[in-house]
């Protein structure tokens, strides 16, 4: 199909739609101080989750990246025994929500909601796919005022599966009525970027906004750009 006929986005949100390092290694780094007893732990949890914290850098391969907030929170449980899995994805939830309540998100572009208002006005329909939970995806977008652009949001625990499977892509293009041949893929991961070919999309567009290179991406994405502020001229450019 002629990449012309795009008339839907669906986003990554982490590393996408918000630059990742910038955002999280704080974030994360908080977790893990709640979660840690003592220092010995705090480090042994972010070396196995990928994370510096001398730095607050997630490392190449980081599972944070990738992985859902379900999986991180198993690897994290191996350290604390005493509680459930669920009880850890809290206590990370309760730290995102307190840094997004204190302004702490740095969107990929400086206007993000007028960004993606622009993109709606143009036509396009606008999904996310994200591995954070959908309710914390919709109360993060909705901090910075970027929420009512999207037709379609969907976390890890909304019921349409992880990607890189096609599942998210699919009920994107279900709820708005569009084949997934018309829809492209953003994102800033190997795994977002493969969703793409899984269900059929038209393309897979890769964002430097997230710790992944362009080395990393390139054998996966049709095009890479520096972030989604780069996406109105490449998409008027394939018309």
């Amino acid at each position: 199909m002629s990449t012309s006929k795009i008339r839907g986005l669906l986003f990554d949100k982490d590393g996408t739609l918000f630059d990742f390092q910038a955002t999280w290694g704080a974030v994360v780094d908080d977790t893990l101080g709640r979660l840690a007893r003592d220092a010995s732990m705090g480090n042994a949890m972010a070396a196995d989750i990928g994370f510096e914290r001398a730095t607050r850098r997630f490392l190449p391969g980081s599972p944070v990246v990738a992985g859902s907030l379900g999986e991180i929170a198993a690897i994290l449980a191996r350290h604390r025994s005493d509680l459930s899995q669920r009880e850890i994805e809290r206590v990370a939830i309760e730290s995102a929500d307190e840094a997004t309540a204190n302004g702490a998100l740095a969107p990929a572009v400086p206007d993000l909601a007028g960004f993606l208002a622009g993109l709606s006005g143009a036509g396009y329909r606008l999904g996310v796919a994200t591995h954070d939970t959908e309710a914390a995806a919709r109360y993060q977008l909705e901090s910075v005022g970027a929420l009512e652009p999207f037709d379609f949001i969907a976390g890890y625990d909304s019921g349409h599966g992880l990607k890189p499977g096609p599942g998210m892509l699919l009920a994107f293009a279900r709820t708005v009525g569009l084949d997934p041949r018309e829809i492209a893929m953003i994102g800033d991961s190997v795994g977002d970027l493969r969703v793409g070919p899984a269900a059929g999309a038209a393309l897979s567009i890769g964002v430097l906004t997230g710790p992944a290179t362009a080395d990393d991406l390139v054998d996966d994405a049709d095009h890479i750009l520096p972030s989604i502020a780069d996406l109105p001229a490449l998409l008027a450019g394939l018309t």
